[in-house]
């Protein structure tokens, strides 16, 4: 019963801006820790290009709760940090239980994560209708365009906007099959 209040609470609360440092951003986090402390899959609709090309703007992951110990050198992982949640890849694994994560675009990595702000880890993402799991690697046409990404802000700001279009294509063909079902008589 508290999952489902929890789930419920959260579609409200994901609309508040990542960047929020308030006590709103602590109500989500909370939130994300009590829906995946119960071992309840959470989803969450994924903003900017930094994971590119693993993960599009405007797809949906599911993460799971991990425990500390279990996170891996290629896992992509949630984690908070400064007022956001961020999903990147973990690169390294420190000495002092921590770890070092980048963006699969990004050129540099990441301060070193703490156990304590760990989230989750993503298993799947939801890509034009079908889930599809998370692979712990990029195959070599993936690393190929992430170093362009990196190396080209032209490159990341085109794909940025074709994965928006494609978005805004796909979201307005939902709703057309919506509307055919709710207008179709019985």
């Amino acid at each position: 019963m508290n999952t489902t209040i929890a789930a419920r609470n959260f579609r409200r609360l994901a609309t508040i801006p990542a960047g929020n440092t308030g006590e709103a951003f602590a109500r989500k986090v909370a939130l994300c820790r009590c829906v995946l402390g119960e071992g309840v899959p959470l989803a969450l609709r994924v903003r900017g290009t930094s994971m590119l090309p693993s993960l599009w703007p405007f797809e949906t992951i599911v993460v799971r709760a991990i425990d500390a110990a279990g996170a891996r050198v290629g896992d992509v992982v949630l984690f908070e940090r400064g007022g956001e949640l961020i999903v990147h890849r973990i690169a390294a694994a420190a000495g002092d239980g921590t770890w070092v994560t980048r963006g699969d675009s990004l050129p540099a990595d990441d301060a070193p994560v703490t156990a304590s702000a760990l989230l989750g880890v993503v298993t799947s993402v939801h890509r034009f209708g079908v889930a599809r799991p998370i692979a712990n690697r990029l195959t070599a046409a993936e690393r190929a365009l992430a170093w362009l990404v990196q190396r080209s802000v032209l490159v990341g700001r085109l794909l940025d906007w074709f994965s928006g279009a494609l978005f805004a294509r796909a979201r307005g063909e939902e709703r057309a099959r919506v509307l055919r079902r709710l207008t179709t008589p019985r």
